[in-house]
């Protein structure tokens, strides 16, 4: 399973991109991230790389 918590993500001039998201993705599901160019899906993705727990 993978859970995401409370994501939240402010760009540098304080504009907030992502405020206190969540994400459960269950074992055997399949899920599609989808947005406009430069809404940071991207990031969902590659914070949970960086902060998850083997």
């Amino acid at each position: 399973m993978i859970e995401l918590n409370n994501v939240c993500y402010t760009y540098k001039n304080g504009k907030e991109a992502i405020k206190d998201t969540n994400l459960t993705i269950k074992d055997g599901e399949f899920v599609a991230i989808i947005g406009k160019n430069g809404s940071r899906k991207i990031y969902v993705i590659s914070n949970y790389g960086r902060n998850s727990k083997a």
